[in-house]
């Protein structure tokens, strides 16, 4: 049996997510508003473009308001992805292209169109060995209407990448989870590749338990969310804190504008940090849109 992505997503809003709106500042729930979900054609605010495909009663908050929103310091953001670029020596290995790296890697896309600027980065290379899973798709920035299913096969997450591979001069994708092999070829620095040395290079995702501890001596920054709330620790220890995991309910307004904000900050660290400057079991930043933007 075939599934489109759009049939699924409207099932889902009207028997699974309809609940009664609820008012903040003026604008309504953006994600699952009771009058969107019953089919009256009431207009709503909307951020998530799957939710604006179903159907175009909504206003839908595109990537500026987005940005504005969440209170992005343009002039910042051009500043450092023009010196990333200057500098021409950024590696980055995303472990992992779920819900935080997909989102992250796209805003930091976008951002740098809204600056001007394509390829910034000098190399990036993304670890996943999983399909599309559509109960998750409310979590991704991009519209997946034309994303098929059946009982058996599900698109891998790779079809999502698209335009963002012009994030960078070189993509790679490997359909394979990271292991410590590979983790010693990302270190290494190979001389027939003109994109490894100099270079400095930064690991970030949240991947699991053995793999996060294969990375505490590299510079690899843990990338969670729980609840409305996203943070960023560098080189965790695995045994220390382990309330640091994607866990909670999350209201997806919040999680967007989180996730901007967090390719923000990610811009700036990569601009502005060596790898040497990552400690060991510390916390980078924290961020709650909810709490900081009042929205």
């Amino acid at each position: 049996m075939e599934v489109r992505f759009k049939d699924y997503i409207k099932e889902q809003i009207e028997h699974r997510y309809a609940q009664p709106n609820v008012k903040n500042n003026g604008l309504e729930s953006t994600f699952v508003p009771h009058d969107f979900a019953s089919g009256r054609r009431n207009s709503r605010y909307c951020i998530s473009p799957n939710l604006d495909s179903i159907r175009n009663s909504s206003k839908r908050i595109g990537f500026i308001d987005l940005c504005s929103m969440a209170s992005i310091d343009m002039r910042r953001v051009n500043s450092n992805i023009k010196k990333i670029k200057k500098l021409d020596d950024l590696e980055l290995i995303s472990v992992g292209y779920g819900g935080f790296s997909i989102n992250v890697i796209h805003f930091m896309y976008l951002l740098g169109l809204e600056v001007g600027e394509i390829k910034w980065i000098k190399k990036l290379t993304i670890y996943e060995n999983d399909n599309i899973s559509l109960t998750n798709a409310f979590r991704i920035y991009k519209d997946m209407t034309s994303i098929k299913a059946t009982l058996n096969y599900t698109a891998h997450k790779f079809n999502l990448i698209e335009d963002d591979a012009n994030i960078a001069k070189k993509i790679y994708t490997k359909d394979y989870y990271l292991n410590e092999i590979e983790i010693t070829s990302e270190t290494k620095v190979n001389k027939s590749d003109s994109f490894s040395a100099p270079s400095r290079k930064f690991f970030f995702g949240a991947p699991d338990f053995n793999t996060r501890k294969l990375l505490e001596d590299q510079a690899f920054i843990f990338t969670g969310h729980s609840g409305n709330e996203v943070d960023f620790w560098s080189r965790p220890i695995v045994d220390s804190d382990l309330t640091r995991e994607t866990y909670g309910k999350i209201d997806l307004d919040y999680f967007f504008l989180n996730l901007v904000k967090s390719a923000e900050k990610m811009i700036e660290i990569f601009a502005n940090f060596e790898p040497s400057e990552l400690k060991k079991d510390t916390r980078l930043w924290r961020y709650n849109s909810q709490e900081e933007t009042g929205i």
